[in-house]
């Protein structure tokens, strides 16, 4: 766990981040897989659940389209995950 202020930088910093991804957004120039989107999930249900970047993931989340997953994409993902 950071400390009081190594925490308040570090939200203050993703603040920065979470605009210009809201800008990016609204362009829609920007997209995620539904892999992706499983995996922000997944690290989203591991927070404690008074984690303050739940929020931000779950805004995230309800802006950013999501790509398809293909069966191509799928493969490609277990041999990642494998690697790993």
């Amino acid at each position: 766990m950071l400390a009081g202020s190594a925490q308040g930088a570090m939200l203050a910093e993703l603040g920065v981040v979470f605009l210009a991804l809201a800008k990016t957004i609204q362009a829609r120039t920007i997209v995620t897989s539904v892999i992706c989107r499983a995996e922000l999930r997944y690290g989203q249900n591991l927070m404690a659940h008074e984690d303050k970047r739940r929020k931000a993931i779950d805004l995230l989340l309800h802006e950013l389209p999501a790509l398809p997953c293909t069966a191509a994409a799928a493969d490609r993902y277990g041999e990642i995950q494998a690697y790993l």
